[in-house]
């Protein structure tokens, strides 16, 4: 498995950290990994694109098991819109493979370079939360690979302690390595986006409930520095297909 000694930080790069980062490409790698990893009496931290604005990808002389070389699409029903990939498959990935096919991630975060994995182990969110949840509420199935080198199937029905708690685990459960997600059928990969202002923090809030039941996906920009009556003014973004 290739292992390099180097310096990571998180997306913001407010925090760095010096360490040994193995990049495993298969689920016999990541045993080597963790086995490695038990023997020399080190912690590891999972770490997919490195889109994370905080430390939680960061492990000071400790391993991190970065999954960028694990990018396989393993396997895409055209007709149900089930999708396999392994963790280190991007957002951008599994847009550019599928939406020729009309099928689209249900939540879709600010950037399409994070991994599966890591969008999994945060539990993300896009624009569309009243419609569609966080990505977690999309995933049928996945494998982990747990301290012990096991290797387990986990889904709402099987091991679904271990299914709900790595969902939002930030990878300290085990290292999720296949991951089995429903798509949505979209018609087109457009959007039809209308933006409105508002005038107050009141009014912003006023016009995104008028509007949220008719929109596939909003977002606003808040201006949080004015004050009285003008603070929380901004702009409301929303979209349909």
């Amino acid at each position: 498995v290739k292992t390099i000694e180097t310096t990571i930080c998180g997306w913001s790069k407010s925090v760095c950290a010096s360490s040994e980062v193995s990049f495993p490409e298969s689920i016999s790698d990541v045993c080597q990994v963790i086995s490695k990893s038990k023997e020399n009496k080190k912690s590891i931290a999972i770490r997919g694109a490195g889109f994370s604005y905080g430390d939680n990808a960061l492990n000071r002389g400790g391993t991190v098991l970065c999954t960028e070389k694990m990018n396989d699409i393993i396997h895409f029903d055209s007709n149900t819109g089930e999708i396999v990939v392994q963790s280190g498959v991007t957002i951008e990935d599994v847009y550019l493979f599928c939406i020729k096919h009309g099928w689209l991630l249900p939540v879709m975060p600010g950037t399409r370079y994070v991994t599966i994995g890591g969008a999994l182990g945060n539990n993300i969110h896009g624009k569309n939360c009243e419609q569609e949840g966080n990505i977690g509420e999309h995933v049928l199935s996945f494998k982990i690979v747990l301290s012990s080198e096991e290797v387990l199937e986990c889904s709402r029905e099987e091991n679904s302690d271990i299914f709900y708690t790595a969902i939002s685990g930030l990878g300290l459960i085990g290292v999720i390595v296949e991951i089995t997600l429903k798509m949505k059928k979209v018609p087109s990969n457009y959007l039809h986006e209308q933006s409105r202002r508002t005038k107050s923090i009141e009014h912003l809030i006023d016009l995104y409930e008028e509007t949220i039941n008719q929109s596939d996906y909003s977002i606003a920009t808040v201006d949080a520095i004015s004050r009285g009556a003008s603070l929380g003014k901004g702009v409301l973004h929303f979209g349909n297909f």
